[in-house]
């Protein structure tokens, strides 16, 4: 009997430990997504530079408002004269980017949700 609950708890803890890397994954590919978003966008504004690094840490700043990546793709459009649509169909296309990097350092591209 104690084999089975053994087994159990393995599994268990395997399955933990299985979710804890998915989420991480996630987790590193939307935030390498979301710089290269913020560095997108700031290269089409025309900065360089302090100001540029200056306005990607803000780009960066706004997926951790209450909102998320929402208000990331919201401040985007908002200063490229843009539909937060169109922003997010640009973060569509980074983030297939953000995963060939990470892929590219060795990680895996996290399964879908």
């Amino acid at each position: 009997m104690m084999r089975i609950m053994s087994i159990f708890d393995d599994r268990e803890r395997a399955f933990e430990a299985e979710w804890a890397n998915r989420a991480e994954q996630r987790l590193r590919l939307r935030a390498r997504r979301n710089r290269l978003l913020a560095e997108w966008a700031a290269d089409q504004e025309g900065l360089a530079g302090d100001a540029r690094a200056a306005r990607i840490r803000e780009l960066v700043k706004r997926d951790f408002e209450p909102e998320g990546e929402a208000a990331l793709f919201d401040a985007v459009a908002q200063t490229l004269g843009r539909d937060p649509s169109d922003i997010a169909a640009r973060a569509a296309e980074l983030e297939a980017e953000a995963a060939a990097q990470l892929s590219a350092q060795g990680m895996s591209r996290p399964p879908p949700d």
